[in-house]
């Protein structure tokens, strides 16, 4: 019987949390187009709830650094605390030098700097989900 890892598009969804919601639709779209599932959330409350009723399926999760009523480091922290092995990616309009140093330690699967295009995305998304 095969693991759940081993299934094809097991665990290949992609939770999306953005309060732009440009940002986020155009986000979607293009990792739906790329063969993923996707879930999304406009902020990082909304975020912890859509994590909570989604783990068995959420892969990762990619998560902007700066949002209204919980920002995207406390999210990540909180999820981490859920399922410590859960796959960051941290969304910023920051350099990653400065990204990597405001993340104080917190383990982030990798970092996607704002603007950024679509082939990065889906090399991150993809390198994140196959490590």
């Amino acid at each position: 019987m095969p693991n759940e890892d081993s299934v094809p598009g097991s665990r290949r969804t992609v939770l999306v949390v953005d309060d732009d919601l440009s940002v986020r639709t155009v986000t979607v779209r293009a990792l739906q187009l790329f063969g993923f599932q996707t879930l999304q959330a406009a902020d990082g409350i909304e975020g912890l709830d859509v994590f909570r009723a989604n783990l068995d399926v959420i892969g990762c999760v990619l998560v902007d650094l700066t949002m209204p009523r919980l920002d995207g480091l406390s999210t990540a922290r909180e999820m981490t605390a859920i399922v410590p092995e859960t796959r960051i990616i941290l969304m910023t309009g920051y350099a990653e030098d400065d990204a990597r140093e405001k993340s104080d330690g917190l383990q982030i699967a990798a970092f996607l700097e704002k603007p950024f295009d679509l082939p990065r995305l889906r090399a991150i998304i993809e390198k994140t989900l196959d490590s």
